[in-house]
C-alpha cells in the first residue's frame, strides 16, 4: 500500500471517529434489533461496497 493510501486510511479513521455517535445505553441497545434490510418486492438488500463505513444489509428496528 503506497503512502496516498495509507494516509487516506488515517484521514478516514480520524473522521468516523469525529463524527460517530455516543455509545449506546444498554437500555436502549435493548430495545432494539438488527435485522436484514428488504425492498418493496421484499427482497433483502445487498450492502453497497462503494461505501465501507454504512452496512445497508442490515437495519435496527423496535423490537416487537
Amino acid at each position: 500500500m503506497g503512502w496516498w493510501q495509507e494516509a487516506r486510511a488515517e484521514v478516514r479513521k480520524a473522521l468516523k471517529w469525529a463524527f460517530s455517535k455516543p455509545a449506546e445505553s444498554k437500555a436502549e441497545s435493548e430495545e432494539y434489533e438488527v435485522v436484514r434490510s428488504r425492498d418493496k418486492k421484499g427482497q433483502y438488500v445487498g450492502d453497497d461496497k462503494s461505501t465501507p463505513d454504512v452496512n445497508e444489509a442490515y437495519t435496527r428496528r423496535k423490537k416487537q
